[in-house]
């Protein structure tokens, strides 16, 4: 707004001049002196404006100083009344602060979701990608080359990201895969299985 205000200033300024002593317009309407009165007013203006938007930001920064320098204190205190309480709750309540809560424990983990075994970059291999688990530290996968044989399911590895490559697989040969997720609660369900055919 106040870039805009120095522009018509500028411009009613040029037309002034402009128009001063120009025959082709003899008796402006609105008059020329009244265009620079308010050219004028709106200097003025523009003058009183900027001197309060740079005094608003000094006390911004004085107030954001202050908060900060408030903050630090505070922080200090609050060290000081938990190595004096000996982290005892009460004690620590009693100073009019307040104690910071353990995070609740996370339960079960759901199964993982949408597993998606792809062809991998080297023959005889698999990537598989799927849904990551909010929680989950791990992931466990298992893969059978017999889904209809609940026993012949064998865990291959673990890993961190909802993502892996499988190597050394048998050309040719179709392979099933599922993934669980493991959290501080140990090991969730596992997922829908999926399948590939290796190439």
């Amino acid at each position: 707004m106040l870039t805009v205000s120095l522009l018509i200033i500028q411009f009613m300024q040029q037309i002034v001049d402009a128009m001063t002593g120009n025959a082709s317009y003899p008796t402006p309407a609105p008059t020329l002196s009244s265009v620079t009165n308010k050219m004028i007013a709106l200097g003025s203006a523009y003058t009183d404006g900027q001197a309060a938007r740079l005094e608003s930001l000094q006390k911004t920064q004085t107030l954001v100083d202050v908060d900060t320098e408030a903050d630090d204190l505070l922080g200090l205190l609050a060290a000081y009344v938990d190595n004096a309480s000996g982290g005892d709750a009460t004690v620590i309540q009693s100073a009019g602060m307040q104690v910071r809560s353990e995070p609740a424990p996370v339960g079960p983990l759901p199964a993982p979701e949408n597993l998606r075994p792809v062809e991998g970059e080297m023959p005889g291999e698999v990537a598989l990608q799927w849904n990551p688990v909010s929680n989950a530290k791990s992931y466990s996968l298992q893969q059978t080359q017999d889904i209809t044989v609940p026993a012949s399911w064998v865990h291959v590895l673990n890993c961190t990201k909802g993502k892996l490559s499988v190597s050394g697989l048998t050309v040719g040969q179709r392979y099933w895969f599922r993934v669980a997720a493991v959290g501080s609660a140990g090991q969730g369900p596992f997922g829908e299985p999926a399948s590939r055919m290796v190439t």
